[in-house]
């Protein structure tokens, strides 16, 4: 049967709601059967992580949209937290040396970026950059260099503190929406 592009998009909207409903039920028949109220609640969750990131299989585009909107406001975090001075290099060698720790004590409001300027000991350390950090951190299977090279101070500012445990859930939905998508892609995710 041959099928149009407006007519495959239909089917797959309808093939959506089939599995909603299918999963609905399931989730129903568990609670009726005095299921626990915590795999109950997983079925709650992992079926609408499915639905929403991937469409159940049928629409795998919409993880890298999760991904890019995910970079784009993480990178707009961390772009924010550069500025605000809360990004340092990620390397204890250099956190002990006497021209960073100088960095420190004459240009307390952004040592990283007066220590990485073009005149500057830094000058040849890998340029930050907050979208590429993000990205960094959200794609696992591609390492751009910034996470190995800068990491948010946790001594300065709450910008810091707040990256450094934003950077861990990001690599965690990173890797959920990118296994995701790859099994949407490859076709794991939907029984056809």
């Amino acid at each position: 049967m041959l099928l149009l592009n407006g007519q495959r998009a239909d089917a797959r909207s309808v093939l959506m709601r089939k599995e909603h409903m299918l999963r609905d039920a399931n989730r129903r028949a568990i609670f009726a059967r005095g299921g626990l109220p915590l795999r109950w609640l997983a079925h709650c969750i992992a079926d609408g992580v499915m639905r929403v990131a991937v469409g159940y299989g049928y629409r795998p585009a919409r993880a890298l949209f999760f991904a890019a909107a995910l970079i784009i406001g993480l990178g707009a975090f961390f772009d924010q937290a550069w500025r605000a001075g809360d990004m340092t290099p990620n390397a204890a060698p250099i956190l002990i040396r006497a021209n960073w720790i100088s960095e420190i004590e004459t240009h307390a409001d952004n040592p990283a970026a007066f220590w990485s300027s073009k005149t500057e000991a830094g000058k040849d350390w890998e340029t930050f950059n907050g979208y590429a950090y993000a990205a960094d951190l959200v794609i696992p299977i591609v390492s751009l260099g910034q996470e190995t090279a800068w990491a948010p101070s946790t001594s300065r500012s709450r910008l810091g503190r707040v990256g450094w445990w934003l950077r861990w859930f990001a690599k965690a939905l990173g890797w959920i929406i990118t296994a995701l998508g790859a099994a949407a892609v490859t076709g794991a995710v939907r029984q056809d």
